[in-house]
C-alpha cells in the first residue's frame, strides 16, 4: 500500500518554463516547473546543488508573476520548495510602479 500523502493541498502536475532568480544578483537559473500547489512545487533544474537555497521563482513569459522559495529537498534533477511570503517593497515613488507580489495563482498556468 503506497503511503498516505502528507500534502494539505492538492498539486498539479505541469511543465512550465521557469527562472530562478537568486538573491545575491548572479545569473538565472533555467529551471521547470514539473507540479505545483498553493503552497509548494517541484522544479525539474540541471544542477539542485547550484541553487541557493531562497530565491524567487520566476514565472510568465516576463517574469512579472513571481513567488519566493524555500528549497525543503533535492534530488539529482530536480528541488522541491515551499512558497514563502513576497517581502513587501517600499511604497513606489511618483514615477515608479509597484513591484510584482504573491498573488500569482498557480492554478492558472496551463503546460507548455
Amino acid at each position: 500500500m503506497p503511503p498516505a500523502e502528507k500534502r494539505k493541498t492538492t498539486r498539479r502536475a505541469l511543465r512550465y518554463p521557469a527562472m530562478i532568480e537568486p538573491d545575491d544578483g548572479s545569473a538565472l537559473i533555467r529551471c521547470e516547473l514539473c507540479d505545483a500547489s498553493q503552497v509548494g512545487a517541484q522544479l525539474h533544474v540541471d544542477d539542485p546543488n547550484s541553487v541557493p537555497d531562497e530565491f524567487t521563482l520566476l514565472l510568465g513569459y516576463d517574469g512579472t508573476a513571481r513567488r519566493r522559495c524555500k528549497v525543503k529537498w533535492r534530488t539529482d534533477c530536480e528541488i522541491g520548495v515551499e512558497f514563502r511570503k513576497m517581502p513587501q517593497p517600499a511604497a513606489p515613488r511618483r514615477t515608479e510602479t509597484a513591484s510584482p507580489d504573491d498573488s500569482f495563482d498557480i492554478d492558472s498556468l496551463s503546460s507548455r
